[in-house]
C-alpha cells in the first residue's frame, strides 16, 4: 500500500476494502481532528493569522490511548522536563510533525532531547499547518527576545506548496471549511512567499478563502517544482541570517518525504546544513487513526538531533552533560515502540 502525504497536513490513503471504503479516511480524520484543534488550541495572530493559545488544551482519542494536545503558558507543546534557564538552548520550528500531533508531549522529539541534554533548554514552536514562512516570522519575532544557540526548521515534503500558497493547497484548507459548513469564514490574508524578477525573495500574502478557486481544476497547472525549491531555499537561507546576526547556529532537520537533489545542492550552496532524518512508511506514523509521526518516530528524531548538537559542540570544545542511560541507546526505536 503506498503512503501519499498530500497536499499540507491532510494525509490520504485509498481503502483497501469495501468495509474500509465506508469509513472516513485518514485525511477526513485529520481534517475533523484539524478542526477540533483549530477551535481548542488557537488564537489569531494580526501577522501568523494563528498562533498556540497560552494554557489551551484539547483532549483527542488515538490507537485507543486519550491524549491531551496542550500548550504551555509560553504559547507553546510543553517540554516535559524543561529548564527555566539552561547552559544551551535549541529551538525546533516546523508544523504538526514537530509539535507532536497523535502522540503525548513526553514522546515528542522535544521532550525526549530535554532528557538527553538535562542541563539544556529545548524549545517546541511547532504549530499544526504552519508553512516554513510562518516558521520565518515566527522566528523572527522570536529572536527579538530570545537568541537560541541553536535552531532548527523542521522541514516536511510538503511545506513547499504551502509556502507559495499553491492552489491544490489552498482547495484542500477550503475543502476542510466545506465539510465542516464554514463556508461563511470570513477572508484573511495569509502569509506567503514568492520571488521578484531578480529571484530575491518577497514576502506577501494570499486572501482566504477564495471560494471562487475552489471547483478549478488546477492539473495542469501546479507550481514548477523547481521553482518551489527556490522559493524553499531562499527562506531557509534567510532564517539562516537571522541566526547567524546572532551568533547562534542554525540547520535544517527533514523529518518526512524526499527532498529533491535540488534542494539539497541549493542549502549545500547557501551553506546551509542539512540534518536528514527523514522517514518514510506507516510504520512510523500512528496508523490507521492518524498519519502523523508516531512516538517511534519521534525517538527516531531525537537521536538524530541528539547526535547532530554533540558533534557541533564537540567541534566547539565543548562536552555537552548528558542522562548515560539516554545517551548512550537507542532502546525506544529498537524496541520497535509505535505507539
Amino acid at each position: 500500500m503506498e503512503l501519499d502525504l498530500v497536499n499540507g497536513e491532510g494525509f490520504a490513503m485509498g481503502p483497501t476494502s469495501e468495509v474500509e471504503s465506508t469509513l472516513p479516511s485518514p485525511a477526513d480524520r485529520a481534517l475533523d481532528r484539524a478542526q477540533q484543534l483549530g477551535s481548542g488550541l488557537t488564537e489569531s495572530d494580526p501577522e501568523l493569522v494563528y498562533r498556540l493559545k497560552p494554557g489551551a488544551a484539547v483532549d483527542v482519542t488515538i490507537l485507543g490511548r486519550r491524549l491531551t494536545m496542550d500548550v504551555d503558558a509560553f504559547g507553546c507543546r510543553p517540554v516535559i522536563g524543561q529548564n527555566d534557564i539552561g547552559e544551551k538552548s535549541f529551538s525546533a520550528y516546523g508544523c504538526s510533525l514537530t509539535y507532536g500531533l497523535a502522540i503525548a508531549a513526553e514522546e515528542t522529539f522535544c521532550s525526549l532531547l530535554q532528557g538527553m541534554f538535562p542541563t539544556w533548554r529545548m524549545e517546541n514552536y511547532g504549530v499544526n499547518g504552519y508553512s516554513t514562512v510562518q516558521n520565518l516570522i515566527h522566528l523572527r519575532r522570536n529572536s527579538r527576545f530570545f537568541a537560541s544557540d541553536y535552531v532548527s526548521f523542521c522541514w516536511f515534503d510538503k511545506h513547499p506548496l504551502r509556502n507559495v500558497a499553491a492552489p491544490n493547497y489552498v482547495q484542500l484548507l477550503m475543502r476542510f471549511l466545506d465539510r465542516t459548513g464554514q463556508r461563511d469564514t470570513a477572508q484573511t490574508s495569509q502569509p506567503c512567499a514568492r520571488l521578484d524578477a531578480d529571484g530575491e525573495l518577497q514576502l506577501a500574502t494570499f486572501q482566504f478563502p477564495r471560494w471562487d478557486l475552489y471547483e478549478v481544476d488546477y492539473a495542469d497547472f501546479q507550481p514548477d517544482p523547481y521553482y518551489l525549491d527556490l522559493v524553499c531555499a531562499k527562506v531557509l537561507t534567510r532564517a539562516k541570517s537571522i541566526v547567524d546576526g546572532y551568533g547562534g547556529h542554525f540547520f535544517v532537520t527533514a523529518l518526512f518525504g524526499s527532498m529533491s537533489d535540488a534542494l539539497r545542492r541549493m542549502l549545500a550552496e547557501n551553506g546551509v546544513p542539512l540534518l536528514d532524518a527523514s522517514l518514510e512508511g506507516l510504520e512510523y506514523t500512528c496508523w490507521p487513526d492518524d498519519l502523523h509521526p508516531n512516538a517511534r518516530a519521534n525517538a527516531h528524531y531525537a537521536e538524530k538531533i541528539r547526535d547532530y548538537l554533540m558533534a557541533q559542540e564537540q567541534a566547539r570544545g565543548g562536552e555537552p552533560r548528558m542522562m548515560a542511560d539516554v545517551a548512550g541507546g537507542t532502546s525506544n526505536l529498537q524496541q520497535g515502540n509505535t505507539r
